[in-house]
């Protein structure tokens, strides 16, 4: 399902690069194992390009969506994520971040944001699982201008 409307979740633009997001809350243990991304040139032209997939497995009542947000911060070393406002207590966050150009992100700040933590061709994604808390992690990087998104998905 692509978070559209009000909790949108494409942001950025052709010169910083742009972040979107798409899930599924319905995914079974023996189902898909090949994930196809595909860009729309009327929607990504000149922008960096990166598919990224994450699975989390929940074993409780329901999941949900049930926040998003993002943005573009200005040039800067240590960037802010995205807050979020969390409408649950055992969320699962994902947060983003995208330079082009630039010199690459490094780091996320804080040791909560773990599952994953990876960083790779100038891009940095992080997981937070069974949270309550939405404050903004900071991201390091060389200076440049830094995409940033969040997606938050809550349990019960």
């Amino acid at each position: 399902m692509h978070c559209a409307g009000t909790n949108a979740c494409a942001f950025g633009n052709t010169t910083t690069g742009k972040a979107d997001a798409w899930y599924v809350l319905s995914a079974t243990a023996t189902g898909q194992t090949t994930v196809t991304c595909n860009f729309s040139a009327n929607n990504w032209s000149g922008a960096y390009n990166s598919c990224s997939v994450y699975e989390y497995h929940w074993s409780g009542a329901s999941i949900t969506f049930d926040t998003s947000n993002g943005a573009v911060d200005a040039t800067c070393t240590t960037c802010a994520g995205v807050a979020l406002t969390l409408g649950g207590t055992t969320d699962v966050i994902i947060q983003t971040a995208i330079t082009i150009p630039g010199s690459g992100v490094t780091a996320i700040s804080g040791t909560n944001y773990t599952n994953p933590k990876q960083f790779y061709s100038g891009t940095g994604d992080a997981g937070w699982i069974n949270t309550s808390d939405g404050t903004a992690p900071n991201w390091t990087q060389g200076s440049s201008t830094l995409t940033v998104m969040a997606l938050a998905f809550k349990g019960s």
